[in-house]
C-alpha cells in the first residue's frame, strides 16, 4: 500500500514537497516549515501493524528501532517527541487540528488535509 505525507490544509493549502524533503521531515532533519512554524510529527505507533509496515518501508527499521531513533533525537534536543497514534483516524484528526503538524498515513481518501507527496 502506498504511503502519503499529509499536513494541515488550513495553513499549507497547495503546498507540495519532493520525496527527499518529505523524508528529511519525517527523519526529523527538517524541524521548521518555511514560515518558521515548528514541524510536529504525527506517526502511527510502531507497535501497530500499520506502524510496523511504515517503519520498515520508510526507515528500513523495526518498530522498536524506530522508537529508539526518535528517543535519541528527543534526548539530544533535536526535536520534540513525535505524537504516535494507534489508528489513522486519530492521526488524521490531530493533523487537521494542529498547525505545523505532518503525518504519514496509508493512502486512502483523506478529506480536510493537504497531501504533500507520496512516499
Amino acid at each position: 500500500m502506498q504511503r502519503i505525507l499529509i499536513t494541515n490544509s488550513a495553513n499549507y493549502e497547495g503546498l507540495t514537497m519532493s520525496a527527499s524533503i518529505a523524508r528529511a521531515t519525517i527523519y526529523a532533519k527538517r524541524t521548521r516549515w518555511t514560515d518558521r512554524t515548528k514541524v510536529e510529527l504525527a506517526l502511527m505507533n510502531p507497535s501497530t501493524k500499520i506502524g510496523e509496515r511504515m517503519a520498515k518501508k520508510l526507515f528500513n527499521l523495526t518498530g522498536e528501532q524506530l522508537n529508539k531513533y526518535y528517543l535519541t533525537q528527543v534526548f539530544q534536543g533535536k526535536i520534540a517527541e513525535p505524537k504516535f497514534f494507534n489508528n489513522q483516524d486519530d492521526l488524521i484528526a490531530y493533523v487537521k487540528a494542529n498547525a505545523g503538524s505532518v503525518g504519514v498515513v496509508e493512502n486512502r481518501g483523506v478529506d480536510g488535509v493537504n497531501v504533500l507527496t507520496n512516499i
